[in-house]
């Protein structure tokens, strides 16, 4: 029998983790379970194991797996951040570095200068690229990821993508110091979706400094949330809290990356909003 389910632990009334799996049951063999999955780090708070299945079938035949991410856990409450696994294949990474590296430059911070705290090379997926059939089912699977229970039951407004996909590359000793997204204070950008296409080995990291973890997250009770380059690992966070301010704790760095790293660090990011509008002055 084949199921494909999710399994979530659910901490004061609210998601903190979801892992997606597939696999095949049999009548005989080995025993198998989640106890591996099942990691939360709660120790003070009763911990609730939810399994939602999705499909369940009796073939010979193995479907292929439907998931927009192989699991997503919620880091910090205050600026909702989320790091997804497996958000994209190989594969889809290297043809959208393909596809936006013959027009890099150098990168430009939210007013449009240039600066030394942004040293990276980046450019926006505009004209033909933005209709490129990688980057319309990235989009599309961003919103998939929107309508998970684990990020709908928190934030439940309707989000677009009101910039073109940006592609960034940043090189040894390459960085963009600590920052907001959204252009002085416009509050345009709600939420960003950030994914590492590839794996500096040094260096790189995303900070949140003024975030605050989510319990299991961090256990000496620090502020701050850091988050290492992994390829195919995707970020989710607001930078516009509830009441539509600035979300103060969404302030965030992209640390260099390492004079050894073998390879250079590139993300791609996709600009958020609930503002309709297409006139983005």
């Amino acid at each position: 029998m084949d199921c494909s389910f999710t399994i979530s632990t659910i901490v004061d009334g609210k998601r903190h983790f979801e892992t997606y799996l597939e696999h095949r049951f049999r009548n005989r063999g080995n025993s198998w379970g989640a106890e591996n999955v099942i990691s939360c780090g709660f120790t003070e708070k009763e911990v609730e194991i939810e399994v939602c299945f999705h499909r369940t079938r009796v073939a010979r035949l193995r479907s292929k797996p439907t998931s927009v991410c192989s699991s997503i856990r919620c880091l910090s409450e205050d600026c909702l951040l989320f790091v997804l696994e497996d958000f994209l294949t190989d594969e889809e990474g290297d043809a959208l570095i393909n596809l936006a590296r013959p027009a890099l430059q150098r990168s430009r911070v939210t007013d449009g200068k240039l600066s030394e705290g942004r040293t990276s090379s980046s450019m926006f997926l505009t004209g033909n690229r933005s209709n490129n059939p990688i980057v319309i089912a990235l989009q599309r699977r961003i919103q998939s990821v929107l309508r998970l229970p684990i990020v709908a039951e928190r934030r439940k407004e309707a989000l677009y993508e009101k910039e073109p996909m940006q592609v960034v590359c940043y090189g040894p000793r390459e960085r963009y110091t600590a920052h907001y997204d959204n252009r002085a204070g416009s509050l345009k950008r709600t939420a960003t979706f950030m994914c590492y296409l590839s794996d500096p080995e040094s260096g790189g990291c995303t900070l949140f400094p003024k975030a605050i973890p989510l319990c299991g997250c961090n256990k000496s009770n620090q502020t701050g949330v850091k988050i290492f380059p992994k390829r195919n690992r995707a970020i989710l966070f607001w930078s516009v809290n509830v009441k539509g301010h600035e979300a103060m704790r969404s302030l965030h760095e992209a640390q260099a990356v390492g004079d050894d790293a073998a390879y250079e660090k590139c993300i791609f990011t996709q600009w958020l909003s609930t503002d309709t509008d297409n006139d983005d002055d």
